[in-house]
């Protein structure tokens, strides 16, 4: 099973989790440094494998309207890239459910997410190593969306992150 997660910040992150016989592992990755570039965005997202699953954080939690209104209207971009290409339809995840099913504690800053993500997915599937050192938060974001959206499309929702045991604020 494959999910895609969308991160719509400053910046444009898309990342691919996947799951099977050997646990979640980390597919793909990419980022671009603008929400306002929407054909390099689509490039990056038309780039990847269809996915089982496809999901972006639910933007009415935003408090920036300016933002919230740009990232909106990407949406409406990646929604018709979706329906073209015949993948599942776009889900929106709240940001709370998303720090909740990836760090076990909805309140999470994105330090924790972002340290969760590391320690869940070093190395991408092929064995290359996630080099999180050049990566931006928008980037763990991505993949704690993809991880989430994947977690909940599996019905486990509510154990927190399984790799580490007991859930606890990081």
């Amino acid at each position: 099973m494959i999910a895609t997660g969308i991160d719509l910040g400053e910046a444009f992150a898309v990342a691919q989790v996947g799951h099977g016989p050997q646990g979640y592992f980390l597919l793909a990755l990419a980022e671009k440094n603008s929400v306002r570039d929407p054909a390099g965005c689509l490039a990056l997202l038309q780039a990847m494998p269809t996915p089982d699953v496809i999901a972006c954080e639910d933007l009415f939690f935003s408090a920036e309207k300016p933002r919230a209104l740009r990232a909106e209207r990407m949406v409406g971009v990646i929604d018709v890239a979706i329906q073209f290409r015949a993948w599942p339809k776009l889900q929106r995840i709240s940001p709370l459910t998303v720090k909740e099913i990836a760090t076990g504690y909805g309140l999470a800053q994105k330090e924790a997410v972002r340290k969760v993500m590391i320690a869940l997915f070093p190395r991408f599937e092929n064995g290359d190593a996630v080099n999180w050192g050049e990566r931006t938060l928008n980037a763990s974001d991505a993949a704690a969306i993809a991880y989430a959206a994947l977690v909940q499309m599996e019905g486990k929702v509510g154990q927190g992150v399984m790799k580490f045991g007991r859930r606890k604020k990081l």
